[in-house]
């Protein structure tokens, strides 16, 4: 077996994870999940992750217990792993990975931590946010509907970045989820991303990535990453939700509607969850579905955000130029500006 390395991180006091595994592997966790390491010295975490490189079989564990099998597909990639839980805990052997750091910790990690956090009333949604005046601001979407666009032209204005692909709510707040934005090359190349929003260094990510998405036919998308100056720390407390953004695509020409329709929002909010890859392992930690107990703890947010003149459908356009995304983000921020000071 190859050397191993370990961390152990602590998500709100709500969810803990201790993954063991390749050195180069845990240093890429641990610039991702840099606000959450905590020494490793709890004995009993919530999710236990361990690669191995070896074949295991689904057979009883050493006390009896017996193990299942699952696996799954992302992105080009394939991982396998048996599964061993009860009484809250998880535990998880990778027998294969995939090759990227990346793509481990957006299918295999991630939707572990993600579900744990939902069964504690922490709700995840696909969905960028940005602090403006004190509250939290969501923009939620689709895979390339512009969500990291618009967070990272909130950072240009000065406003702080709480969270790019996942936001985290409970109970009317917005808990900061500190993991740095991400750029993927489709969006870099067909949007055309403004320069300026990319510090130094990350434009030669971005080549690198659309190489690798080139050279695989586009099976394999690695994201670069984009470092920010803030970075917000993760709190239980986190910032009021002033408002929603739902991003979509537009027919005709860009657009921001106040939405009406509480059905429709919620609807939209509940069918928003960050599960990359429809991780199979999440569907085997889970006792219970939590549909119904995540449309209950949304409804009265987005019922309150829809009174409140708070939510809002934009509609994009595909492939929109550089001076489309400035007015149209412009737009969005002259809005939320005019809602926080009245």
């Amino acid at each position: 077996m190859k050397s191993q390395s370990e961390i152990l991180l602590d998500f709100y006091g709500a969810a803990s994870l201790h993954v063991s595994g390749p050195p180069k592997m845990i240093k890429f966790l641990r610039s991702e999940w840099a606000a959450f390491e905590v020494e490793a010295q709890r004995s009993d975490p919530d999710i236990v992750a361990e690669w191995n490189g070896g074949i295991v079989r689904g057979a009883p564990d050493r006390d009896g217990t017996e193990l299942k099998r699952a696996g799954g597909w992302y992105k080009g990639c394939f991982w396998r792993a048996t599964v061993r839980g009860g009484n809250g805990h998880l535990e998880v052997r990778y027998s294969t990975m995939p090759p990227s750091s990346f793509l481990f910790k957006d299918s295999c990690l991630e939707p572990l931590v993600l579900s744990k956090l939902a069964s504690e009333g922490l709700h995840g949604l696909h969905a960028s946010s940005v602090m403006i005046r004190q509250k939290a601001w969501v923009f939620c979407g689709q895979p390339g509907s512009g969500k990291t666009v618009l967070a990272l032209i909130g950072a240009k204005n000065g406003y702080t970045v709480l969270s790019d692909d996942v936001t985290l709510l409970s109970e009317g707040r917005v808990l900061p989820y500190g993991v740095p934005p991400r750029v993927s090359p489709r969006e870099y190349l067909t949007r055309n991303l403004p320069g300026e929003l990319n510090p130094q260094g990350t434009l030669s990510g971005v080549v690198l990535s659309s190489i690798l998405n080139h050279a695989t036919f586009g099976k394999i998308r690695i994201p670069t990453r984009v470092r920010l100056r803030q970075v917000p720390s993760p709190s239980l407390e986190g910032y009021p939700l002033g408002g929603i953004f739902f991003l979509r695509w537009g027919k005709v020409k860009p657009a921001i509607r106040l939405c009406h329709d509480k059905e429709w929002g919620l609807s939209e909010a509940v069918r928003s969850i960050p599960l990359h890859g429809a991780s199979i392992i999440n569907r085997l930690a889970l006792d219970e579905p939590l549909s119904s107990k995540r449309r209950i703890a949304l409804k009265s947010q987005l019922d309150t955000l829809v009174d409140q003149r708070r939510c809002f459908e934009l509609d994009a356009l595909p492939k929109m130029s550089n001076t489309g995304w400035r007015l149209l983000s412009e737009e969005v921020f002259a809005n939320i500006e005019q809602l926080e000071l009245n």
